[in-house]
């Protein structure tokens, strides 16, 4: 445990895992317009999405198997194959909670309180569950989030369901971020990103299938509903994730859920193309936040601001010093 208080260093990041996570990120910005276009419920979308991506991850899985080794950070040290089950298990729950939370609550409201992941992910990382972030991460986390407040913006939903909408969403914020730990760590583990994929795919995919149940099996009715729903299994799911979850073995847990937050500039600038929705100068300011923080708690040398904090402090005891050594 002692391993996992210790700060996670940016100084030396790793350019291609980086830019797998911020493909990954963008392919996963996708979805939201896919599932906001397409003529069917969000819960079917969400099943189609898994159930789909499913068998092609596990016929993955099994031509390119890896071996289990040991990680160097142990989450409360829980067997790999219970660590994974409940991982997908949480994945599965994520989707569940935020698509009541759409429901419930204002569309905006309930994007914008999904975003706070990696706010989660940061108290996850103080209380040892995974890699401590360094002051960098704190100092960008509510650039990032203001970004996306200003990006999604004004609420427009009203109603007494509003506040458990809400409350859905910051726990579907929050079983992302365990998500993300989860994953951060099967990849320490040594489990490789299509045996993960096709567990989490599984497992949601069954948790899933009572809600699609309950809404008569609807299928799709054209071929244009047919066409963006491979859409959504082929880069909001397998890119999306598949990329998402490679490329969190080589980086910090914190940084990797700042990185995704690229997810509603990605989702706002194809409503724009695709389906016409205006962005505004705040809007575009809110973008430019978002992508100002994830550069800065990617690229900023560590502890940068930790030690312009310190800096004063330390002046002022070599004074005292000086001063002792005079008298």
């Amino acid at each position: 445990m002692a391993e996992m208080i210790k700060n996670t260093s940016y100084k030396r990041l790793p350019p291609l895992p980086f830019a797998v996570l911020l493909l990954g990120g963008s392919c996963l910005g996708v979805a939201p317009v896919i599932v906001k276009s397409i003529d069917l419920s969000p819960e079917a979308s969400a099943f189609y999405r898994v159930a789909l991506s499913a068998p092609l991850f596990a016929i993955g899985a099994a031509l390119f198997a890896q071996n289990i080794k040991a990680s160097a950070q142990p989450v409360l040290r829980l067997n790999t194959k219970v660590l994974c089950l409940l991982t997908a298990f949480i994945f599965a729950l994520d989707l569940v909670l935020m698509h009541m939370a759409i429901r419930l609550s204002d569309v905006a409201v309930a994007t914008l309180l999904t975003n706070c992941a990696p706010f989660f992910v940061g108290i996850l990382g103080l209380i040892g569950l995974t890699s401590r972030p360094d002051m960098n991460f704190w100092v960008m986390l509510p650039i990032a989030l203001a970004g996306c407040a200003l990006l999604i913006g004004t609420p427009q939903g009203d109603g007494q369901s509003q506040v458990l909408g809400n409350v859905l969403a910051l726990s579907a914020a929050f079983c992302y971020a365990c998500y993300v730990v989860g994953v951060t760590e099967l990849r320490k583990r040594g489990l490789s990103t299509l045996t993960i994929m096709s567990v989490v795919t599984i497992v949601s995919t069954v948790f899933l299938l009572p809600l699609f149940a309950m809404q008569g099996f609807p299928a799709p009715q054209s071929m244009q509903t047919i066409m963006m729903l491979l859409v959504l299994v082929l880069i909001g799911q397998m890119l999306g994730q598949g990329l998402t979850t490679l490329a969190l073995k080589d980086l910090p847990s914190s940084l990797s859920s700042l990185v995704l937050l690229v997810q509603p500039i990605v989702a706002g600038a194809l409503s724009w193309y695709f389906l016409s929705e205006i962005l505004n100068g705040i809007q575009l300011l809110g973008m430019f936040m978002v992508l100002a923080a994830i550069a800065g708690a990617a690229f900023i040398p560590a502890n940068t601001f930790r030690q312009k904090i310190r800096k004063p402090k330390l002046r002022k005891v070599a004074s005292k010093l000086a001063t002792d050594d005079v008298h």
